[in-house]
């Protein structure tokens, strides 16, 4: 995206997910990895905020789930913890299935399980790429 641009703030995380797909269809590496997580990272960022000032997305589990594979698959980020909770918001209140955002040890051992299964997840992302697909 470039210069100034409107998002309807309630399908703002829909739209920022798909952009940030888009950046891997010319394959999952390093580079389109990081552009796709600085494409997403806008979702959470005060631009997708309402009038009130409340940002529905940082209560996206979705989002949160897709910025955690973008960092991950990325094997130029060293420490995946620091970028994951730069790029990201976090709920005020973790539910069960993100508790594993709530500490360094829990992060991790999301980490290890993806990376365990790297081409799976590589794999799964190539076929969300392609299934939003922008012509």
């Amino acid at each position: 995206m470039q210069g100034q641009v409107r998002l309807n703030k309630n399908k703002s995380g829909n739209t920022l997910e798909i952009l940030s797909l888009q950046k891997l269809r010319s394959g999952v590496n390093d580079n389109s990895l990081s552009s796709a997580a600085n494409t997403l990272a806008i979702a959470f960022s005060n631009q997708c905020a309402n009038s009130g000032g409340i940002n529905h997305n940082t209560t996206n589990y979705r989002l949160h789930e897709l910025m955690l594979q973008l960092v991950v698959l990325n094997n130029s980020i060293s420490d995946k913890w620091q970028t994951f909770n730069g790029l990201v918001t976090k709920p005020q209140r973790l539910g069960k299935r993100q508790a594993w955002m709530g500490n360094e040890n829990s992060f991790n051992e999301r980490v290890t399980y993806i990376q365990g299964r790297e081409a799976d997840y590589k794999n799964r992302l190539t076929q969300r790429v392609s299934k939003y697909t922008l012509t």
